[in-house]
């Protein structure tokens, strides 16, 4: 152990800020671009397979950000399989939730640790000439695969190549780490290993190292192992987490590659957008955000995705976005009900849904994630405009909701004529609808359900839209499910549609096309 030790030497494993910022450094970038980027750079960006919104991606990376400042593992994860829920999984299979917690998981431990591991290989880097050696620690459970396992306290000089490759996570999933010895150290494990075989001894020297370094660790009689990387084995897509190589300016990095693919990769880049505003080129260089990362799923390419047309700039088809499992057929359900809307009004600060169609009849809307699901078999062009007048129920103003805004007079207006009319009345004689449960009767007289049905009604007769129209009929028609009162005639309904025009105006949202 030297006598003294230098100036600002870091005895703290984890730097955490750095982790931190590191990992909020990362852009959100598609999975073309990805694939695009040397495989020396990869790790400098992120993207989750499977979701599409860049705007979701980058959530993702800042609740990976919080696990160096002190979130708890746990709560990190309870957090990503939220926002993983609308992407990831099949809730018709059963086995979602086990989907999304396993790619939660896979998430927090590469980009997790990742970071610290960047962090940390930059105070070994500096540390070098105190700490010349680094010692490769697995976790030693029995979830260790053979490679890793194999390589548990091997000890090899902190100037190695084997690092270049094998600096955890080295692979996806990795727990192991690598920590920094002293020569002293060193020496003292050399002492304890003086007796066993030269293929038992943890630290790696001549012969030994060169094997090793080449990706093959030789532990005695059937004990050889390939411990290749996806780089040393071509795997062009492969998987290479290599701190040395994260740090270098490009015109280093330049010099490990033949100048046409060096072209290609730059071309490449240069002709790559990414989400906030720069090209992965000039992200690469340096160059700043220009803007909040949006979502990938822009009004322009939702339309296409459904097949459109333009639609106006503030509208509520900017605001959501079709599920990446939809039918075509389902898509087409969900445009011609945005029609029918933007046709009457455009939108406020809502938040950006994800809209899918699920199995069975049932719809619902999630104010935590703003997800909206109509059913496949449910009365579809209702239940779309239904759950979209839920979501604009939450979030058209801020609080608690715009139901709660008493001390507007359309609000009261409308409240006034929605207990005045002959159907709500009706609905609240359950003795009528021997058919249905009290249960089902209360839920239909909810303040919050006989608000998004009088939305639904309010745009089949604001925009006269032929399948919503027909929709809202059929649930007055006796439909199995449904009792007649849970809609209203046309002229039971006109004190209620007059009233929710004045609140529309008065959120400067009414604009009739």
């Amino acid at each position: 152990m030297p006598d003294a030790l230098p100036d600002a030497f870091l005895l703290e494993p984890m730097p955490h800020k750095e982790a931190a910022a590191w990992l909020k450094n990362k852009p959100a970038v598609s999975r073309e671009v990805f694939d695009a980027l040397l495989p020396e750079l990869r790790a400098r960006a992120i993207v989750v397979t499977g979701v599409e919104d860049a705007a979701v991606v980058g959530e993702i990376r800042d609740i990976l950000a919080e696990l160096p400042q002190g979130l708890e593992w746990e709560k990190a994860k309870k957090q990503l399989v939220e926002k993983l829920g609308p992407w990831i999984g099949d809730d018709a299979t059963g086995d979602a939730q086990k989907s999304r917690e396993a790619r939660a998981e896979l998430l927090l431990r590469t980009h997790g640790f990742q970071a610290y591991q960047v962090t940390q290989h930059a105070v070994m880097r500096r540390q070098e000439d105190v700490f010349p050696f680094w010692q490769y620690l697995s976790s030693g459970d029995e979830k260790v695969r053979p490679a890793h396992a194999a390589l548990n306290e091997v000890v090899a000089p902190a100037g190695s190549k084997f690092w270049h490759d094998h600096s955890p996570p080295w692979q996806w999933g990795c727990r192991c780490r690598k920590v920094p010895l002293l020569p002293e150290e060193v020496d003292e494990l050399k002492a304890e290993d003086a007796r066993k075989p030269p293929e038992a001894q943890r630290v790696l020297e001549g012969s030994a190292l060169r094997l090793a370094e080449d990706g093959r660790l030789d532990r005695g009689p059937a004990q050889q192992f390939d411990i290749r990387s996806d780089r040393m084995r071509g795997k062009p897509t492969g998987y290479v987490f290599d701190p040395d190589s994260l740090a270098l300016p490009l015109d280093q990095l330049e010099t490990r590659y033949d100048p046409q693919t060096w072209g290609e990769f730059k071309t490449a880049m240069q002709g790559a957008s990414l989400p906030d505003g720069r090209t992965a080129w000039g992200w690469l260089n340096g160059e700043k955000a220009k803007k909040a990362a949006k979502a990938v799923s822009t009004v322009a390419k939702v339309v296409t995705q459904l097949g459109g047309k333009p639609r106006r700039a503030d509208g509520v088809a900017s605001k959501v976005s079709p599920a990446p499992r939809n039918t075509k057929s389902a898509n087409a359900q969900l445009e011609d009900m945005l029609d029918a809307i933007e046709a009457v009004h455009g939108d406020g600060p809502l938040r950006q849904s994800l809209l899918r169609q699920g199995e069975g009849s049932s719809g619902y809307f999630s104010p935590r994630s703003s997800e909206i699901k109509w059913g496949k078999k449910a009365l579809w062009a209702q239940q779309i405009v239904h759950e979209i007048g839920h979501k604009i129920d939450f979030e058209a103003l801020p609080g608690q909701g715009l139901l709660h805004r008493q001390d507007w007079p359309e609000v009261e207006a409308f409240w006034e004529a929605v207990n005045k009319s002959a159907a709500v009345a009706d609905l609240r004689r359950p003795e009528h609808y021997k058919d249905f449960t009290r249960k089902y009767m209360r839920y239909l007289n909810e303040p919050v359900e006989l608000w998004a049905r009088a939305y639904a009604q309010f745009i089949a007769e604001e925009s006269g839209n032929p399948r919503l129209v027909e929709s809202i009929q059929k649930r007055r028609d006796n439909y199995p499910g449904y009792p007649p009162s849970s809609q209203w005639t046309s002229e039971d309904f006109a004190p209620i549609r007059e009233s929710m025009k004045s609140i529309f105006q008065r959120l400067q949202w009414y604009d009739p096309a």
